[in-house]
């Protein structure tokens, strides 16, 4: 509920099936992107976080642990910000 509250929420459809949802929240005053999708669909997910961000007139951050999920985001044009020894990774897209 708190991401519906306080966030753009995108969802994305193939021929009338859900599969995946872009959110953008802002967190300690930078927008950071998230998301979510159905698996085998890398390159659809690819185009929505591109027309997603493409919304936006100002820098996205977004931080992951996931290495398929940091691979998408460098595809989009994001760059390695900076690595934490847990795993996390952030990473920040300029327009």
């Amino acid at each position: 509920q708190d991401i519906v509250n306080n966030s753009h929420f995108y969802a994305f459809y193939k021929e009338d099936k859900l599969v995946g949802c872009v959110y953008v929240v802002n967190e300690d005053d930078k927008l950071f992107i998230n998301g979510f999708s159905i698996r085998k669909n890398h390159q659809f997910n690819i185009e929505a976080v591109k027309r997603v961000i493409s919304f936006y007139n100002e820098p996205i951050w977004a931080k992951t642990k996931n290495r398929t999920a940091e691979i998408l985001l460098k595809k989009c044009g994001f760059k390695l910000f900076k690595s934490k020894k847990s795993g996390m990774k952030y990473l920040k897209m300029e327009d």
